[in-house]
């Protein structure tokens, strides 16, 4: 009998399968005559595979989340950039609250309805993301294999941009999860294959 990975829910309604990916940056800044210089490096690892299960109640909690998150940057943005504005013109008034609402009112609405066409599987990507970096300290990347997530509209085949635009990796591990696992388009039937065969 399985449960939800979040509420621990019994028999909840959606079962999803992940490839874990470490993923990790760092920095390093170089001082020029001129100018500094910084670059990035990205490191990548896949670690595992999961199937894990949600409850509905959970994934639209984590909708709900998600649009209240990112409704609260824009406020905070709109906010500053208006404080900074009104500072360097010297005219301060009504309009800065007035103009913050409306701004994070139309911002609002553009992330709900941006929620509503996200699948139900990215949302759970987040909560195990979630999960596993408040019990391990490490933030595990949560990558669906299913090969519809990653068809352009109209279009049924996979494509690789697509991919690591959606899962947010960047580097060979991207390149290979996609040809072995989503290509194909039975990415959920070799994780499950996969975690049986451990059992």
């Amino acid at each position: 009998m399985s449960e939800c990975v979040s509420c621990k829910k019994a028999n909840p309604e959606n079962t999803y399968r992940f490839a874990i990916v470490d993923v990790r940056s760092s920095s390093t800044t170089q001082n020029y005559v001129v100018a500094k210089k910084t670059t990035t490096t990205v490191y990548e690892k896949l670690v595992s595979f999961e199937r894990s299960s949600f409850c509905k109640s959970c994934i639209k909690k984590e909708r709900l989340m998600y649009v209240l998150k990112w409704t609260g940057f824009i406020a905070l943005f709109i906010l500053v950039a208006l404080v900074v504005a009104a500072f360097r013109t010297g005219s301060f008034g009504l309009w800065i609250p007035i103009v913050t609402a409306i701004g994070t009112v139309i911002g609002a609405i553009i992330l709900l309805i941006y929620s509503l066409c996200r699948k139900d599987v990215f949302f759970a990507s987040d909560i195990r993301t979630r999960i596993a970096s408040k019990k391990t300290g490490i933030k595990y990347r949560f990558v669906p294999l299913d090969a519809k997530l990653y068809s352009a509209k109209g279009k049924t085949e996979p494509d690789l941009k697509l991919f690591k635009q959606r899962s947010g990796l960047r580097t060979q591990v991207a390149d290979k999860l996609f040809e072995k696992f989503v290509l194909p388009g039975n990415g959920d039937e070799q994780v499950d294959a996969l975690i049986d065969s451990n059992n």
